[in-house]
């Protein structure tokens, strides 16, 4: 999966609401396993980084890019608790913890 791609699907799934982006990780996982988990974490801070600098809520971030973050932030929590950290983590490994 390229990047670009997982950049449109993260954003298609915050903006799709709960549902799209609460099964966003399962669907990721079920599509590309062997994706690895960081590359995740990477795309929804910089779709974050994007949707804050070109849609400004009064000056604050938007809700999607609030999503966006926290999502960044819960990942790399799960990454950090894989007990064998010479290898890369996957997201299958994610739906695993």
């Amino acid at each position: 999966m390229r990047e670009q791609d997982l950049e449109v699907e993260v954003l298609e799934a915050l903006h799709a609401g709960p549902e799209g982006y609460r099964a966003l990780i399962r669907d990721i996982a079920s599509s590309y396993p062997e994706y690895p988990a960081e590359h995740l974490v990477a795309a929804l801070t910089r779709v974050a980084q994007h949707m804050d600098a070109l849609i400004h809520n009064a000056g604050h971030p938007t809700d999607e890019a609030r999503r966006a973050r926290r999502l960044a932030r819960n990942l790399s929590e799960y990454i950090a608790r894989v007990p064998n950290k010479d290898t890369t983590v996957t997201v299958g490994d994610l739906t695993t913890l």
